[in-house]
C-alpha cells in the first residue's frame, strides 16, 4: 500500500476525531442527510414505500448533488 495513502487515512481519522462532525449547515454530509430525510417523506407520500420510490429518491438526490457541484 502507498505510504502517502496510509498517511492520508491516518490524518483524516485524526482530524475527524479532533474536530468531529459539524453541528450546523453548511456541510455536504449534513445537506445530503437533510435532502434524503425530506425527499423520503415526499417520495413515500407520492409512491408509497417501494423499490420504485427508493430508485426515484436515489436518482433525485444524485441529480441534485451533481447539478449542485
Amino acid at each position: 500500500m502507498d505510504p502517502y495513502l496510509i498517511t492520508a487515512y491516518c490524518l483524516g481519522i485524526a482530524l475527524d476525531f479532533i474536530f468531529g462532525d459539524p453541528r450546523r449547515m453548511p456541510h455536504i454530509v449534513r445537506a445530503t442527510g437533510f435532502c434524503i430525510s425530506k425527499g423520503e417523506s415526499i417520495v413515500a407520500s407520492l409512491f408509497g414505500r417501494s423499490i420504485f420510490a427508493g430508485i426515484i429518491l436515489w436518482t433525485g438526490i444524485v441529480a441534485l448533488f451533481v447539478v449542485y457541484i
